[in-house]
């Protein structure tokens, strides 16, 4: 059903556009956006991990990190907990937050509010001066997202269940969508 649902975020994105006839320039773009998101499934996890925090250079690093997931949180296609993961970071920060471990926090929350502030401000003038490529490369990344959720190829009935259960989501993000207008 959550596929059916981003699947389903398509055709409004494509609708944003405002690209009446599809050209290669907005394929190129679309397949950029896939691409990013297809390929950081290859990246190796752990990259942070043995950060020491409570050194400046630790400091920097995890502020840098901060940055990234800031990256995902803005950017639609992007999960935040898988870059975090990736990151090598996900069961300490979550370990950092049960335990309101400030030290190790505050990094990532500098370099997230940093993050944030300039990814916005960068996707804002993306969409405004580049309105077709930004939806496209978004697209891009809505859609190579899927394969990081596909929990396994269904066999048997479950094939009809996913497929009853991706239309249903689809067709609900389509209504939504229609009528959200």
């Amino acid at each position: 059903m959550f596929i059916g649902c981003i699947l389903g975020s398509v055709p409004a994105l494509f609708k944003k556009s405002g690209i009446s006839r599809m050209r290669i320039r907005d394929v190129a773009w679309l397949l950029a956006g896939f691409s990013m998101i297809y390929l950081m499934s290859f990246l190796p996890e752990k990259g942070l991990s043995m950060t020491n925090t409570h050194s400046l250079l630790g400091f920097f690093i995890m502020a840098i990190g901060g940055v990234v997931v800031s990256i995902a949180f803005i950017l639609p296609g992007l999960s935040t907990s898988y870059m975090l993961l990736i990151l090598g970071i996900y069961e300490s920060t979550l370990n950092a937050v049960v335990n309101y471990d400030v030290l190790y926090l505050l990094p990532l929350l500098i370099g997230g509010a940093v993050g944030t502030v300039v990814t916005a401000r960068i996707l804002e003038t993306a969409m405004r001066k580049y309105t077709a490529a930004s939806y496209m490369v978004i697209m891009g990344f809505v859609l190579g997202s899927i394969f990081e959720i596909v929990p396994r190829i269904p066999i048997g009935w479950d094939i009809l269940a996913c497929a009853i259960m991706l239309a249903i989501g689809f067709f609900a993000i389509m209504w939504v969508s229609k009528y959200s207008d």
